[in-house]
């Protein structure tokens, strides 16, 4: 099935299920997030996804839902927000001193070589962590995408750790993923860069504490707190990087239709 490119189409009944929770009224949302439905459709990995996030509406309230699963439950992985957020039609801005959401979403419930989580950044940041989960007061990494010059993906367990470096620009801007395909391949992706890295040797794969996006979180406290603004994430299996590269190509055609594209 090929994607969608043009104007004239019905509403996806997905599509309307996230319309109607939302309560979107605005007729340019309504299409963007009706072509980014049929468009992962059409590019067949629409049920490869656990959710997303498309933050749409410009509130707390509409930006807070999963598109896989509208429903206002913890189990639909709907998103909470803590700390200071700005929500805007450009998307959700989180502060960088003490603002997170929540997934309710714990890698543990993930196989460590079928899982990939990632998001789209359309601000400059200075630091922080965009997305991830540890435990054992930080000392268990488990997934992080963490944004800086000296590292973007962080996959580990205690000591046996793999942490990739040169994947930055000098913005940090655009679509940002971390990927297990295999038991001996996982993939970071900085705005259509990718690299592949061997994941840690034991694959007994931790992660209690929930996935959170705008921080890291552990079984202590959020930390690392983040302040890019973020129009987009998902949490998903594991997609390849042809599947990575048709997911980034829909999310950018998505991000312009709103005009918040970088």
């Amino acid at each position: 099935m090929a994607a969608v490119i043009g104007p004239r189409y019905s509403i996806d009944a997905d599509a309307q299920a996230f319309i109607t929770a939302a309560g979107l009224t605005n007729q340019t949302q309504i299409n963007a997030i009706n072509l980014l439905v049929i468009n992962l459709k059409g590019y067949n990995i629409w049920s490869k996804f656990k959710s997303i996030y498309p933050f749409v509406g410009g509130t707390a309230t509409t930006h807070k839902w999963n598109l896989k699963d509208p429903r206002d439950l913890d189990a639909a992985f709907r998103l909470t927000f803590s700390g200071g957020w700005t929500h805007s039609a450009t998307g959700a801005l989180p502060n960088g001193t003490n603002a997170y959401a929540n997934t309710y979403q714990r890698m543990k419930d993930m196989l460590f070589e079928n899982y990939s989580f990632g998001l789209y950044i359309n601000s400059i940041a200075t630091n922080g962590y965009m997305m991830g989960t540890s435990q054992n007061n930080g000392s268990d990494n488990v997934a992080i995408l963490h944004q800086n010059t000296s590292k973007v993906g962080y996959v580990g367990r205690g000591s046996i750790q793999v942490t990739k470096t040169g994947l930055d620009s000098s913005t940090h801007q655009g679509m940002w993923a971390l990927s297990g395909v295999s038991t001996t391949k996982t993939m970071l992706c900085s705005d259509g860069t990718f690299e592949t890295i061997s994941p840690i040797s034991d694959t007994t794969w931790y992660g209690n504490p929930y996935l959170i996006l705008g921080a890291i979180n552990s079984d202590v406290a959020p930390g690392g707190y983040y302040n890019g603004s973020i129009p987009f994430a998902y949490v998903a299996t594991g997609l390849t990087q042809s599947e990575l590269t048709l997911l980034r190509t829909t999310v950018i055609n998505f991000q312009t239709t709103l005009k918040r594209n970088v």
